[in-house]
């Protein structure tokens, strides 16, 4: 009873927690007006991601800022030597304040902001000859709000070193502002801020108000966020304890094509049922294979003993095949003699000719009876030796050891796996765009599996429209020497129709597929990250088209998803029209 409560009380706390986690809590102050989250800021270069978060600022306090570092190689916490914050004021000297580490990668300092207005912030990592990154200006004194500062590109003549990508990336969890005393920023909400509203169309969003200074090369951008509603949160902790990884779109020149469900089949040649050729019962001295089972040509199947009664058995069949063979001796023999008469002219011709059609037939009725004995051979005592006549996997087992079989009764069913037919149903409204398609540039994917497949070869083109489907069977050839595709599988096809230049696309381990609907994590803020539905074209060498959802600007998770997805399901979830207003 004891440990049950306790169990109960420690699954309340984790629930508490997580609340409070994935939503923030809007109501701490920090340094502001109540209701005002900590205000969070990113910014990256081309090898660190800077998260910096502290409360609102009021002139004359003191107030502790939380800096975490981010090595975007490996995304794994940057253990930077030295860390300063240089502080320009509106007027005066810039101020250098030390960030003390309190583990691998994050940094705190405490500083003083004696008047109003807005504080030039760089971040230097490593000393004076190290990486310094320019992050937007500090509003002192002026509440919350998103004026100017709030979204800041500097070009890369700005800083000295370590030049930023524009990218969009955002603030950070504040657990460790309790330690040591210091003081603690408010992990509140996030505010949601759509990557394209803040790279593409800047003058669509005029309240914006941001400072942009466009380089000639590689540009650092950073973004102040706050108070966003309902974004799935992971903690810069959690990322840098898994794989994790974040990366925006890339523009490239992709094959494109059609995309079309097909089935993987056996190939018609590479199937055989394996029957009973006579009556008898399945001798249990043999047992049957199993299904899964690798056979041989040749290999033996099955042993069947002659049944109980003559009628039907191997004896009968044995008696059948002799009286046969019996005559087409007398047959042959008649032939022989009447030719023999015929050329020494003591018979007529049409004599010769009847004992060609005699043995002609007595041919035809032995035929059936020698190709039964020759399957049947190898056994002893009436017994019957069934072997496999391809070579394959054991998909079927229809019979059981010690029960009896009649003539033609299946055993077992073989299909050759290592070659399978790809069955694919092309709409028929997309003929046009195809022609005749090339095996080469057809390739298929399959739930479960890693990686891309390719066909082998164009079996049929199809002929006649299904007349219920509208569509028009195409059979293309698939290589399966390691065997992990299976006959019954469902494909995902592609048939190559050309090339699409400059196309967004992500890597397919971005995206997620949720009954039939496919989504991507985009990153909002450092820590938070909104679930955004994508309709995707085609897929090119790991890499899938985006035809609506993301922007080039968008920063996705590309490595780590899955727990972003677990994030998601554990607390709130973003609304997914959020980000489009400021």
């Amino acid at each position: 009873m004891i440990r049950a409560i306790t169990y109960g009380i420690l699954a309340l706390l984790a629930l508490t927690l997580l609340a409070a986690c994935s939503k923030g809590n809007g109501n701490r102050e920090a340094g502001g007006e109540a209701g005002h989250g900590p205000v969070q800021v990113s910014a990256w270069s081309d090898r660190t991601e800077v998260f910096l978060e502290h409360p609102e600022l009021e002139p004359g306090k003191g107030a502790t800022l939380l800096i975490y570092l981010t090595r975007t190689a490996d995304w794994k916490p940057l253990a930077a030597p030295e860390v300063h914050l240089v502080i320009t004021p509106p007027a005066g000297a810039p101020l250098t304040v030390a960030a003390k580490g309190t583990k691998p990668g994050l940094y705190r300092a405490e500083a003083n902001f004696p008047a109003k207005g807005a504080y030039r912030l760089t971040v230097v990592i490593g000393g004076s000859q190290g990486e310094h990154i320019e992050l937007p200006s500090l509003r002192v004194g002026e509440g919350h709000d998103h004026g100017e500062g709030d979204h800041k590109e500097t070009t890369a003549n700005e800083r000295k070193e370590g030049t930023p990508h524009d990218r969009d990336d955002h603030g950070d969890h504040t657990a460790e502002a309790k330690q040591d005393g210091g003081k603690e920023p408010a992990h509140a909400d996030h505010a949601d801020h759509d990557e394209h509203a803040e790279h593409d169309s800047h003058d669509e969003h005029g309240d914006h108000g941001g400072e942009h200074a466009h380089g000639e090369a590689d540009k650092a951008h950073a973004h102040t966020v706050s108070d966003a509603v309902g974004a799935i949160t992971l903690t810069k902790e959690q990322q840098w304890a898994v794989a994790f990884g974040v990366a925006e779109p890339r523009r490239l020149d992709m094959a494109s094509g059609l995309t079309a469900v097909g089935e993987l089949v056996p190939v018609a040649t590479a199937e055989a049922v394996v029957a009973a050729p006579l009556a008898g019962v399945v001798s249990p001295t043999r047992a049957l294979p199993f299904p899964g089972k690798r056979v041989a040509k040749g290999e033996v199947i099955a042993v069947i003993d002659p049944p109980a009664s003559l009628g039907g058995g191997m004896t009968q069949l044995a008696a059948d095949h002799a009286q046969a063979m019996s005559r087409v001796s007398l047959a042959k023999a008649e032939h022989d003699r009447a030719k023999r008469l015929v050329e020494g002219k003591i018979a007529a011709r049409k004599r010769l000719e009847e004992a060609e059609a005699s043995l002609e037939a007595a041919r035809a009725a032995a035929a059936p009876l020698e190709a039964a004995m020759k399957s049947v051979q190898g056994g002893s005592g009436g017994r019957i030796t069934v072997r496999a006549p391809v070579s394959g996997t054991v998909v079927e087992v229809s019979a059981v050891n010690g029960s009896g079989v009649a003539p033609g009764q299946t055993l077992v069913r073989i299909v050759d796996t290592g070659r399978l037919w790809l069955r694919v149903n092309l709409p028929a409204t997309d003929l046009g765009k195809v022609g005749r398609p090339a095996a080469a540039g057809t390739t298929f994917t399959v739930t479960g599996l890693p990686g891309e497949f390719h066909t082998s070869g164009l079996v049929s083109d199809g002929t006649v429209v299904d007349p219920q489907t509208r569509t028009l069977p195409l059979v293309f050839a698939v290589e399966n020497r390691s065997g992990n595709l299976k006959a019954g599988m469902f494909a995902r096809v592609t048939i190559r129709t050309g090339t699409a230049k400059g196309v967004l696309a992500v890597p397919k381990e971005a995206l997620f597929e949720d009954e039939g609907r496919w989504f991507a994590f985009v990153q909002i803020s450092g820590i938070t990250f909104d679930r955004r539905e994508v309709q995707i074209g085609t897929e090119d060498r790991g890499m899938i088209q985006i035809v609506s959802g993301l922007d080039e600007h968008d920063r996705l998770v590309v490595k780590g998803g899955y727990y972003v997805k677990l994030a998601s399901q554990g607390g709130a979830t973003a609304d997914p029209h959020a980000g489009h207003g400021h």
